[in-house]
């Protein structure tokens, strides 16, 4: 799997970071993170050194990847 190149870490970008990690852990750790009434998401993947980043995901590639 390659890498997305605009992908959040806490690294990358801090405040985004802590932002989308505090949405997570209200929302109790699901596996995305949607904001604007989902006209923005990320997933959320786990790296092997334990750390979350977040993989922002276009509406069409997020709904290509849903089923009905």
């Amino acid at each position: 799997m390659t890498v997305p190149a605009d992908r959040v870490t806490q690294e990358s970008d801090p405040e985004l970071w802590a932002s989308l990690r505090q949405q997570w852990l209200e929302e109790r750790k699901p596996g995305w993170v949607a904001r604007h009434a989902g006209g923005e998401s990320w997933f959320v993947v786990q790296l092997t050194d334990g750390s979350i980043a977040f993989d922002p995901q276009s509406q069409k590639s997020l709904y290509e990847t849903t089923s009905f």
